[in-house]
C-alpha cells in the first residue's frame, strides 16, 4: 500500500483498530486485540506502546500487550502489529458497535483473544423489535 496513504490513515481520528501478537502469528496462532478510539491511530498506538514499555507496575497492569506477553510468552519481549480496520466520521456509536462485533467474533475464533472479559461483557449487542399495539 502507498506509504502516504498509510500515514494519512494513521492520522485520521475515530478509528477501530486491531493489535496482533507477531510471536503468536509465527506459530500460526491468533492473538488479537480490538479497540476503538476517537483519537487517531498513531496516538492510540503510541499510548498502547508506552504502556507496554513502561517500568511502572500500575501502568504495566493496564497494558493488554504486557499482560499477553506475561501470560503467554513468559514475559518475553514480543512484537505487536497495529492496523486500522475502519474509520468512522461523526459516528461514535457505529464505531463502538463495530468494535463490539469484532470482540465477540474474536472470542469465538482466536486462540488467545486479548480483550478482557469486561470488554466481552460490554460487547453484547441486543436487538429489539417495536410493534405498536393493534398491528398484528
Amino acid at each position: 500500500m502507498n506509504e502516504t496513504k498509510n500515514k494519512r490513515k494513521c492520522r485520521t481520528p475515530n478509528v477501530v483498530y486491531k493489535i496482533t501478537c507477531k510471536e503468536c502469528e509465527k506459530h500460526r496462532k491468533k492473538a488479537n486485540y480490538y479497540g476503538e478510539s476517537n483519537f487517531n491511530g498513531y496516538t492510540r498506538g503510541k499510548q498502547h506502546l508506552d504502556n507496554y514499555q513502561s517500568n511502572c507496575k500500575t501502568t504495566q497492569e493496564k497494558s493488554v500487550m504486557r499482560r499477553h506477553a506475561k501470560e503467554v510468552h513468559r514475559d518475553k519481549k514480543v512484537n505487536f502489529d497495529m492496523k486500522i480496520i475502519k474509520t468512522f466520521k461523526d459516528d461514535p456509536l457505529g464505531r463502538q458497535v463495530y468494535e463490539s462485533i469484532l470482540i465477540v467474533e474474536s472470542k469465538k475464533n482466536d486462540d488467545f483473544p486479548l480483550n478482557s472479559k469486561n470488554e466481552f461483557n460490554q460487547a453484547l449487542i441486543i436487538t429489539a423489535k417495536y410493534q405498536p399495539s393493534g398491528s398484528d
